[in-house]
């Protein structure tokens, strides 16, 4: 089941509001898919032109959209936002898998990174990696291989859990206002813009700072809560119609092609990301809108994008060092049997994670949801 045939509101211009629903949503694993193809196809150099970067983003502009999209179903539903149980279900979401990739990490890190000789991961190291601060760890000690490897993955879980610190509290005392949320989400994006617009020209910082720090981050997982607020307002009809406007489509394409190419620093470390949150809005509106029957819906709800999907997260947590005992037999990650090798990897990994770990605990989280009242869940908070 899906946004658009079992949960709009039709207006008389023919648009369609996608309201908050806990129904699950085939097409949006199938971005999940989406999003870790970018990023495993940039850290194994498979597309040398494909941004890995971007894959991030994408997770992030997601998880914005459908974590708010779950707070408003669960207003609607109960009249209010049970802010404990939101993060009792985050953390049984996260962490079981985070741990097992933690415990396999400092087990085969000193056998499988040669440059180490033996050395045992970082128990700081370790710590940011439980606690969700490895971006700021990271930028600490100045990105050392040493200290981000094996855990370089875990900067934008830092990112997210930052953000969940304080948007349940914020749509808690607002969920009632969408405008007020509006406001908020819209002071905020900007003044996140102004800020690496300060620290880059004005505080000359890293483009690894800009690139992985929350107060620079945060607002790529505020445009996709952007877009469920502007769902929920007086004007939702209009904006649906606005972004299903074929031209919009082609301008948001655009502008994400071009945050591809252009190479300046000074764009890609202030207003890339910005941008790119903005064109992110169409593009997710048609797959959320759109007839069922469309190609891209079609591909995105095929079965095997959907698995991929489901499993992206643990492919996230894995595929790194999954490629590293192929590294110390054939010298160097990048050679065909190493990519071969870790990707195998990888997919078993994350697969054995799916059955034995993440399906496990994603019924108790669906209890969790059964007993506010919610029916139907969606796959991944």
């Amino acid at each position: 089941m899906n946004f658009s045939t079992m949960a709009t509101v039709a207006s008389d211009r023919g648009g369609l509001v996608p309201i908050a629903s806990d129904k699950y949503v085939r097409e949006l694993d199938g971005i999940r898919a989406v999003a870790i193809g970018f990023v495993v196809c940039a850290h194994y150099r498979l597309l040398p032109l494909v941004p890995g970067g971007f894959g991030v983003t994408l997770f992030f502009f997601l998880s914005g959209y459908l974590i708010t999209t779950l707070f408003f179903s669960e207003y609607h539903l109960s009249n209010g936002i049970d802010i404990f149980r939101f993060y009792l279900r985050r953390w049984i979401r996260l962490t079981p898998p985070l741990l097992i990739m933690i415990l396999v990490a400092v087990v085969f890190y000193r056998i499988t990174r040669v440059f180490v000789d033996g050395t045992p991961v970082p128990t700081g190291t370790i710590m940011a990696a439980l606690l969700y601060y490895t971006n700021y760890y990271d930028l600490a000690w100045g990105m050392s291989d040493n200290k981000v490897i094996p855990f370089g993955p875990c900067w934008s879980l830092a990112v997210e859990e930052h953000f969940y610190l304080l948007w349940p509290l914020i749509i808690k005392f607002n969920i009632n206002n969408p405008r007020k949320l509006l406001s908020i989400i819209v002071l905020a994006c900007l003044t996140i813009l102004l800020w690496r617009a300060v620290a880059h020209w004005g505080l000359s910082v890293s483009t690894d700072y800009t690139g992985i720090a929350t107060d620079t981050r945060i607002d790529s997982i505020l445009y996709g809560a952007l877009l469920r607020v502007l769902f929920e307002t007086p004007w939702k009809i209009a904006v649906v119609n606005i972004l299903r406007m074929r031209v919009i489509r082609i301008i948001g394409i655009c502008i994400i092609m071009a945050a591809f190419v252009i190479r300046n620093d000074g764009f890609r470390e202030t207003v890339r990301y910005s941008l790119q949150g903005i064109a992110l809005m169409p593009l997710f509106t048609a797959i959320l809108t759109d007839r069922p029957d469309t190609l891209v819906r079609r591909i995105l709800a095929s079965p095997a994008m959907v698995l991929v999907g489901r499993l992206s997260y643990s492919i996230y947590l894995f595929h790194l060092i999954s490629r590293t005992p192929a590294e110390v037999i054939f010298g160097s990650p990048y050679r065909i049997e190493s990519v071969v090798s870790g990707l195998l990897i990888t997919m078993s990994a994350s697969y054995l994670m799916l059955v034995f770990v993440e399906r496990p605990f994603g019924r108790l989280r669906h209890r969790l949801r059964r007993e506010q009242g919610a029916p139907s869940p969606i796959l991944v908070e």
